[in-house]
């Protein structure tokens, strides 16, 4: 009955098709996609595909949500969260009673890039023993909220150096938003492609 509780989860999780996804592939840079009202699936699914389908470790970057209901919902739909680092930049910033663990990380402000840059050093580090890895954003868009157009494409663009050094598989998520076609596009300079998840 449990394993067929699962299925039933993950199908109500899985009801969109997003086969693009599968041209995310190891050691490339992505600017994926979204519509704001499903984007959270859409991540789920794409942790799926890395981490259940092509077996990946990888780092797990919350802007959106907190930490606790990111890990709910990934191990609802039936995915491994032994195998992702998290960096929760929003929980701290709200409550203040957090601490860090071997796998969770909490920023201390949540406009903070530099911190989070740091974070993202310290976390790879603790990833570089293991060759297939990834570093998940959710969501860059949110960044623009904290922090001004030039701060967040300069931070992604340092971002994706690193990723390129290190031949970690970036990924940066974000809502679809007329208003940013311009700031996309530029961060689209940055990456291998963009993943248009609207099927």
């Amino acid at each position: 009955m449990a394993c067929k509780a699962d299925k039933m989860a993950k199908d109500f999780i899985y009801d969109k098709d997003i086969s693009n996804i599968y041209q995310i592939q190891d050691n490339g840079i992505y600017l994926t996609m979204s519509d704001a009202a499903i984007m959270n699936n859409d991540c789920i699914k794409m942790l799926d595909h890395l981490v259940n389908d092509n077996k990946m470790k990888g780092i797990y970057v919350g802007i959106n949500r907190p930490s606790d209901r990111i890990i709910e919902e990934l191990e609802t739909a039936g995915i491994d969260t032994g195998n992702i680092i998290f960096i929760d930049a929003l929980t701290k910033t709200v409550s203040g009673n957090t601490a860090n663990s071997d796998n969770r990380y909490f920023m201390n402000h949540i406009n903070d890039l530099t911190e989070l840059g740091i974070l993202l050093s310290v976390t790879m580090k603790k990833m570089k023993d293991d060759q297939r890895f990834f570093v998940l954003i959710d969501s860059i868009t949110t960044l623009l909220i904290y922090n001004d157009n030039n701060t967040v494409l300069k931070f992604l663009h340092y971002l994706s150096a690193r990723f390129r050094i290190m031949k970690v598989n970036g990924i940066f998520v974000a809502f679809k938003s007329a208003k940013l076609e311009d700031f996309f596009s530029q961060v689209a300079v940055f990456c291998d492609d963009v993943v248009e998840l609207d099927n």
